[in-house]
């Protein structure tokens, strides 16, 4: 819902969260964490917002490539 209402800093928030669990229990459902990160990253980037983006990937040790 964050990412509806336009709340960038909360979708990349929870979607890392998620991510992180996801990793820790080897679910497949960690590619579509991957796949919304990608998204989010990909507009963040196209509206000046990856230093919010990269914030928080710092945040949970999380590597963009």
């Amino acid at each position: 819902m964050y990412h509806v209402k336009g709340n960038y800093k909360g979708a990349v928030e929870s979607m890392f969260q998620a991510y992180i669990g996801y990793k820790e229990i080897k679910s497949p459902y960690i590619q579509d964490a991957e796949k919304n990160i990608s998204i989010f990253y990909k507009e963040m980037k196209e509206k000046g917002m990856l230093d919010i983006f990269n914030e928080i990937a710092k945040k949970y040790n999380v590597t963009i490539n």
